[in-house]
């Protein structure tokens, strides 16, 4: 069990990074969508490079849907049979069949 004083704390960080870790985009792309005005904290509408956000209160959307920091990363381990290909191959199994595409904001 978790003590508060083992707790990690996440202070506010900055939009671009906060939406990278999030999923929504690339920090580089992050930049686009706040320039293009489809990114929004609390309702308004944040253009501003740098603009910082506290993930445990402020509410970020993007295009009109909510986007929030997981609980912790994503691991995915490749354990493929004798007969999966690794590379990309039209006549062949491979490791691309096993994985279900992530969605991602464009």
């Amino acid at each position: 069990m978790q003590t508060p004083e083992n707790e990690e704390r996440i202070v506010p960080m900055r939009l671009q990074k906060f939406l990278a870790r999030a999923g929504a985009a690339s920090r580089r792309g992050s930049e686009d969508l706040m320039t293009a005005g489809r990114v929004c904290v609390n309702g308004q509408v944040a253009t501003e490079l740098g603009t910082k956000v506290d993930p445990l209160v402020d509410v970020v959307t993007v295009d009109g849907r909510v986007v929030s920091l997981s609980d912790g990363n994503v691991f995915v381990f490749d354990f493929r049979g004798k007969l999966v290909l690794q590379s990309v191959n039209i006549n062949k199994d491979t490791v691309e069949f096993f994985f279900v595409r992530f969605e991602r904001v464009k």
